[in-house]
C-alpha cells in the first residue's frame, strides 16, 4: 500500500496518513474536469495524482457530443463531506472547480479505474479513515494507472529546498507570492513508492514518466467551459438517473481570472510556429524580461517585481514574486537554482531611479536585494563568475556570485576619451562571454542633445584587461568621428565570429543595422534598413536574429500607444520578414534558446512561444 505524506507543502500526522490511503466508498464523487480524449484524461489524473489527490476517469458517450472522459476525485460518504472537501482543495490550489455527483456516477467512474487504495483528497480534521480489505487494495487499474515512482535525483526548481545562509538571512527577501515562512508554494512531489517492483516494471513506470513529461502540461479549462459542460451532460444521464441528477448541483465558484493572453485581441500571426501562450496565472503588468536555461525552464520577469516560471517549456506559467517597488528589466540562470535579475525602483518625483541586483538560489523562490548603480546589462558563465555594465562607465567583475564587485580601472585608457563631459556621459549597454577568458562589451555616448555609437571591447583573459576593436559603421552623411546613434546588442558564437547590433541616424534618415564579423572584429559587413522604431534584437547565428521594433502612435483619444512588428531574418539582416503584430503593445523582451526555440514576453503579461516544429 502506498503511502502519501506530503501534501500541498504540509506533512500530516502518521495516523491521518493511514486513514487517508484507504479509499472511501461513499455516495458522491468530484467531478473537476471533463476532456475530449483518454491521452488527456490519463495525463490530467496523473498531475492530480501527483497532488495528493485520489484521482479517476470515466469515458462516457452524450447525445450530439459525442465521446468525452470526466475527471474525478475522491469517494465521500455524504454531500457535506465532498462540499468540505472540494472546498478545501480548491482553497488550497489543488483543483480549480468541481461539481458533486451521485453515487451511481462515482460507480461507473471507478470501474474504469484501480480498486488499489489511494489518498483522497486530505482533511485531517473531517476524514473519517475507512480500511479497505487487501483485496480490494490490491485490485488492478483498467483504465488509468497509478502516478510513476520518482526515477530521477536531479533537483529542478520546484523540488530545490532553500539553503539559507547567514548573507541571507542579514537581508530582507523578497516574499514568495504564495508562501510565507516555511512554505514554498510548490505543488508536492509523489512519494516513492514503498512497494517492491520487478525491473520490468520499474522500467515500464520510467517510460510512462519520460512520454507525461514530454507532453505539454494540460492547461485546466476554465470555469464556464466546464461547469456548462457538466451541465449538459447531467442532463443526457437524467434520463437513467432521474433520482441522482436531481441531486446534482454545481458549487458556486469565485469567476476566474481570463487569460491574460485572451485579452489581447489586436495579435496577428503570420508565422504558425509562434503560439500566443495561454498563462495559469493572469496578471496585468508589463513584462520585459525573459531567460530560458533549457527547453522547459525558464523564467519572465517585469513591473512591479511580477516574475513568473515555467518547466513546461512556456506553456504554463507560474507566479513566484510580486514587489510592487521594484521594476524588472533583465534576467539571466545558469541552472535551474542560481539566478540574477536587473531592477530598478522608480525614484521620488525628478528623482532618477535606483538600480538593483537581485540574486536567487532556489530557483526564484526567494531573491537577496543589492543596491548597484547604473547596472543595465550582465553575464555569467556560472555560478560565481560574472561580469555587469552600466552607464557612468560601469565595467564590473565578481567572482562569488554577485555579493562583492570589482570595476575596471583603466577605463579612459580603454575609450580613447574621457568618460564625461559637458555634454555627454560614456556607458556600457551589453556584455557577453563565451567563457570564463573571453568575452565582448559595447557602450555608447549618452548625450543630453544627442547619442553617439561607443564602440566594441574585447577581453581574453576574463576581463583582467581590456582592448577596443575597429568598429565600422558606413554613412553617407555622417563625417565625424562620433555617429549619431546607439549600440544595442552584441553576440558572439566563437572567437571569430558574432555580430553587433544597433541603430544610426544618417543625415535626415534613421537607420537599424547588423554588423557581423568572422575574423574575430577586424573586418565587417554591413547590412541596415530605414525604420522609426526602437529595436530589441537577439542573433542565434551569423544568419538569423529576430528583432522587436516598436513604434508610437496616437489613438483616438490622443494618447500615446505603441504598435510592435516582430520580425526576423535568415540572412544576416539584409531582409526581414515579420513573424506577428501585436498593435497596441510592446513586445519588451525576446529570448531564443536556439533557432528552434524562442520566446517574448509584452504588455499585460503577453507572452508568446516559437516552436520551429510547429
Amino acid at each position: 500500500m502506498k503511502v502519501l505524506t506530503a501534501v500541498h507543502g504540509l506533512i500530516l500526522p502518521l495516523v491521518f496518513c493511514v486513514a487517508l490511503v484507504c479509499a472511501q466508498t461513499g455516495g458522491f464523487t468530484l467531478q473537476v474536469a471533463s476532456v475530449p480524449t483518454e491521452a488527456d484524461a490519463q495525463a490530467m489524473t496523473k498531475q492530480l495524482q501527483a497532488k495528493g489527490l485520489e484521482s479517476y476517469w470515466n469515458k462516457v458517450e452524450l447525445a450530439g457530443k459525442g465521446t468525452r472522459y470526466r475527471i474525478y476525485v475522491g469517494h465521500f460518504a455524504t454531500r457535506e463531506e465532498a462540499q468540505r472537501q472540494g472546498a478545501q482543495g480548491r482553497s488550497q490550489g489543488l483543483i480549480k472547480e468541481f461539481i458533486i455527483l451521485a453515487d451511481q456516477t462515482a460507480l461507473k467512474a471507478a470501474a474504469n479505474t484501480s480498486r488499489e487504495a489511494k489518498t483522497p483528497m486530505p482533511n485531517p480534521r473531517s476524514v473519517e479513515a475507512k480500511v479497505r480489505s487487501k483485496d480490494k487494495a490490491s485490485a488492478t487499474s483498467t483504465a488509468s494507472p497509478p502516478a510513476p515512482a520518482k526515477t530521477t535525483a536531479v533537483t529542478r526548481p520546484e523540488e530545490a529546498t532553500p539553503n539559507v545562509t547567514a548573507r541571507e538571512a542579514a537581508v530582507n527577501p523578497l516574499a514568495y507570492a504564495s508562501g510565507g515562512a516555511g512554505k514554498t508554494g510548490e505543488p508536492p512531489s509523489v512519494a516513492t513508492e514503498k512497494t517492491a517492483m520487478t525491473s520490468a516494471t520499474r522500467e515500464r513506470r520510467a517510460a510512462d514518466a519520460q512520454s507525461v513529461a514530454s507532453k505539454s502540461q494540460l492547461a485546466s479549462p476554465s470555469k464556464t467551459e466546464v461547469l456548462m459542460e457538466a451541465k449538459a451532460e447531467v442532463k443526457e444521464e437524467a434520463k437513467e438517473q432521474v433520482r441522482s441528477a436531481k441531486t446534482q448541483t454545481p458549487v458556486s465558484l469565485e469567476a476566474e481570472t481570463p487569460s491574460v493572453a485572451d485579452a489581447l485581441t489586436n495579435v496577428a500571426i503570420a508565422n504558425p510556429k509562434w503560439e500566443i501562450v495561454r498563462q495559469s496565472s493572469a496578471t496585468n503588468k508589463n513584462l520585459r524580461a525573459i531567460f530560458f536555461v533549457d527547453s522547459l525552464t525558464g523564467w519572465a520577469a517585469g513591473e512591479a517585481g511580477t516574475v513568473f516560471r515555467t518547466t513546461d517549456g512556456g506553456r504554463t506559467w507560474k507566479p513566484l514574486v510580486t514587489n510592487a517597488s521594484i521594476n524588472i528589466n533583465r534576467l539571466h540562470f545558469v541552472d535551474w537554482n542560481t539566478g540574477w535579475m536587473i531592477g530598478e525602483i522608480p525614484g521620488k518625483e525628478k528623482d532618477a531611479p535606483q538600480t538593483v541586483l537581485l540574486s536567487t538560489i532556489n530557483g526564484g523562490r526567494t531573491w537577496i536585494r543589492q543596491a548597484l548603480p547604473d547596472l543595465v546589462g550582465f553575464y555569467f558563465v556560472d555560478a560565481k563568475t560574472g561580469w555587469a555594465v552600466g552607464y557612468n562607465a560601469t565595467l564590473l567583475k565578481t567572482t562569488d556570485g554577485g555579493v562583492t564587485w570589482q570595476n575596471y580601472a583603466d577605463l579612459e585608457k580603454l575609450i580613447g576619451l574621457p568618460v564625461e563631459s559637458g555634454t555627454y556621459n560614456f556607458g556600457f549597454c551589453d556584455v557577453q562571454f563565451m567563457d570564463a577568458n573571453q568575452g565582448w562589451a559595447i557602450g555608447n555616448f549618452y548625450g543630453r542633445a544627442k547619442n553617439h555609437l561607443g564602440g566594441l571591447f574585447v577581453t581574453s583573459d576574463g576581463g583582467a584587461t581590456w582592448k577596443r576593436l575597429p568598429l565600422t559603421v558606413q554613412t553617407q552623411h555622417s563625417s565625424n568621428r562620433l555617429t549619431p546613434g546607439l549600440l544595442h546588442t552584441v553576440h558572439f558564437s566563437d572567437a571569430s565570429n558574432g555580430q553587433v547590433t544597433g541603430e544610426m541616424n544618417d543625415g535626415e534618415a534613421r537607420y537599424f543595422f547588423v554588423l557581423t564579423t568572422k575574423d574575430g572584429g577586424k573586418t565587417w559587413q554591413q547590412q541596415r534598413s530605414l525604420t522609426s522604431s526602437a529595436h530589441r534584437t537577439q542573433f542565434v547565428s551569423a544568419a538569423q536574429g529576430w528583432t522587436s521594433a516598436v513604434v508610437p502612435r496616437r489613438d483616438e483619444e490622443g494618447e500615446t500607444v505603441y504598435d510592435t512588428s516582430f520580425m526576423r531574418t535568415e540572412n544576416g539582416g539584409a531582409s526581414w520578414l515579420t513573424d506577428f503584430t501585436a498593435r497596441g503593445n510592446q513586445i519588451r523582451g525576446l529570448f531564443f534558446l536556439s533557432p528552434a526555440k524562442g520566446w517574448a514576453v509584452g504588455d499585460r503579461g503577453i507572452i508568446l512561444r516559437y516552436d520551429s516544429r510547429q
